[in-house]
Order: structure tokens, then sequence, then C-alpha cells
């Protein structure tokens, strides 16, 4: 039996499923896959008018990320946060004297940990996340800045010990987070910020094996170079 499979059961002993509901999960994956190409592509027309020349540049971060259940058989699970990190290309533009807009192609890594009876596990989550960033500039070396963020899955993986196991088929293909943060901007074309993402998406694809709801939550330091 498979490792994410056992550990779920530890959580409920409930298990049914049905054609009808496969196709429905089916019909809403095609409708999320629309939604984010749209967004994909709203976020280029964005950046193409933008009335100054957009900044570009690299980024790197470290991450902590703390997983949330709520629902059937969770109240004996216990999540403590793990490391993570990400890499990616930014892209950013003046809308006006004090506000700008961001966004990029960022591949994410983040690991959470949790405890329940019997079980030390770690759950993996790789993810290419699309941000929309609304930037406001206090000054010349400070923003303030928030919006939602878009993750597209890539892989995940669940570990317990030695046992290491593709959970990918247990988990939905996006999810959506909203960031808030604040940067320094410095005459070095180097930028540093924090920023906090909270997950407003439920990423358990498993309601069959459990009814509950499965969100993520991440603190991200990064340092950021414009080319």
């Amino acid at each position: 039996m498979k490792l994410r499979s056992r550990t779920m059961k530890l959580y409920t002993s409930e298990y049914s499923s049905s054609n009808s509901e496969g196709r429905k999960n089916l019909r809403m994956k095609f409708m999320m896959k629309k939604s984010i190409i749209t967004l994909f592509l709203s976020v280029l027309c964005l950046t193409g008018f933008g009335q100054a020349e957009p900044r570009v540049g690299i980024k790197f971060g470290y991450s902590r990320t703390r997983g949330s259940a709520s629902g059937d058989g969770t109240n004996n699970v216990e999540y403590s946060a793990g490391n993570g990190a990400s890499v990616g290309i930014f892209r950013d533009f003046k809308l006006g004297n004090s506000i700008g807009l961001e966004s990029g192609l960022i591949f994410d890594h983040y690991q959470t940990n949790y405890f329940v009876p019997f079980v030390e596990a770690k759950d993996m989550f790789s993810y290419l996340s699309i941000p929309v960033i609304l930037q406001f500039q206090t000054s010349s070396t400070f923003n303030i800045n928030t919006g939602p963020q878009l993750g597209i899955l890539v892989a995940a993986k669940a570990k317990s010990g030695s046992q290491e196991e593709d959970v990918k088929e247990f988990t939905k293909g996006s999810m959506i987070n909203w960031a808030v943060g604040i940067e320094f901007n410095t005459k070095a074309n180097l930028d540093f910020g924090f920023r906090y993402l909270v997950g407003l998406t439920d990423i358990n694809d498993a309601k069959d094996i459990i009814n509950a709801t499965y969100k993520l939550n991440t603190l991200q330091v990064y340092l950021g170079c414009r080319l």
C-alpha cells in the first residue's frame, strides 16, 4: 500500500469512488487549465503595455513552509515548517510615480513536515509559479507589495524514513496564494525582500480517501539581481 495512502488511512477508514466523480474531476481540471492559460496570457499582455521600460532580473530565495489541514480525521496531525528554495526570472515596470507591477516565472520547491501517531513524514512539492504583484513604492529604496500568485504543480512526493513516494495523483494540479511582502532596492541593481504566501486554495485531490482541506503557507526571503 502506498505511503500516502497508509498515512491517510490513519485519519479515516472510509473509502469510496465512482465513475461520475472521476468525470467531474476531469472536467474541473480541464477548466482549471483553461483558467491558468488565460491568466498567463493576461499577465503577458499587461507587461507589454507598461509605460516605462521594464526591468528584468533573476531571483533566488529561501523559504519555510508549514502545512495546515482541517476536516475529517485531522485533529491528531501536527505540522511544522520545512525548508524550501526558489529560483526564476522576474519582470517589473512602473504603472505610475509610486505604483509598479511585477510578474515572472519562478520555480518553487516547498517542504512541510507533519506527525501523526506512529508516523513522522514530510510532503515535498514543486511548483512553477506566476506572481502578479502590485508594488507600492514608499521611497526610492523601499516598497510594499501584494497580489496573487498562481502555482502549477510540477511534482509532489511524500517521505517517511527511507520510504519516498510520488503523490502527485493525490495533489491538485494548481494552487493560488496571496502574497504580502516588503522589498529593499539598492543602487547596485540588487533587491532584497521578505514575502509571506497565504494558501487560498485546497490542494488535496484525494477526497475519496480523506475529506479534508490541505493548504500551504510560506515565508520567503529572496535576493533579486536586475540585469
